[in-house]
């Protein structure tokens, strides 16, 4: 069994409850929902309430399947979270980014060894009107591999939440089924320069 835990407090993220969680399940939403309402409390109000109440919902409804774990913040005064997931991959079930449009490179920096960020910029016409972010940071050891998803949002959030998202990358400690530490080796995408700057950020932080 793959193992995940964090070095850090996660303060900034809500962990998304699995389906088997029931307890948590109920008690959850509204627990999210006051906190995101009383840190955003000078924006909040009926509607925000009501479109948060709706994100949470969809949120646990939508948990990915085989997730070591699956967070989410808010990091601007809107009810539309940044979510990031993490999964342990086998070789066969690897994903072809590039042929899905995403843009590779270097991410040097991961607690992990060396890995491989994937962006995509989603068109407006398909994101209902909203310049969006599609992201994945892949450490691939060979034989299995780790992805953090970081769920399609629109830049505006995701660009505020890049510091954050980089912190709880750096946090992860992962232990493979046989018990040994996950590492990777080096990347074939070591050679770029400024590796740890997402393309689509046009700013310096990294994720």
């Amino acid at each position: 069994m793959w193992t995940l835990r964090f070095a850090a407090a996660l303060d900034a993220w809500a962990a998304v409850p699995a389906a088997d969680e029931h307890e948590r399940c109920r008690e959850w939403p509204a627990a999210v929902a006051h906190a995101v309402s009383k840190r955003w409390e000078v924006e909040a109000g009926p509607r925000f309430s009501e479109s948060l109440l709706q994100v949470l919902d969809m949120l646990q409804s939508s948990r990915p399947q085989g997730a070591l774990a699956d967070l989410v913040t808010w990091q601007t005064p809107s009810p539309v979270p940044v979510r990031v997931s993490v999964h342990p991959v086998v070789q066969d079930e690897a994903t072809d980014w590039a042929a899905l449009g995403f843009e590779a490179s270097p991410y040097l920096g991961g607690p992990f060894g060396e890995g491989v960020q994937y962006t995509r910029r989603i068109p407006e016409e398909e994101a209902y009107g909203v310049a969006s972010i599609d992201a994945a940071v892949v450490f691939d050891r060979g034989d299995a591999a780790v992805v953090v998803r970081v769920h399609a949002c629109p830049v505006d959030v995701y660009v505020a939440a890049a510091p954050a998202i980089a912190e709880l990358i750096d946090s992860c400690v992962l232990t493979d089924p046989t018990g040994r530490p996950f590492t990777t080796g080096k990347s074939e995408y070591r050679r770029v320069d400024d590796p740890d700057v997402w393309p689509e950020e046009g700013m310096s932080a990294r994720v």
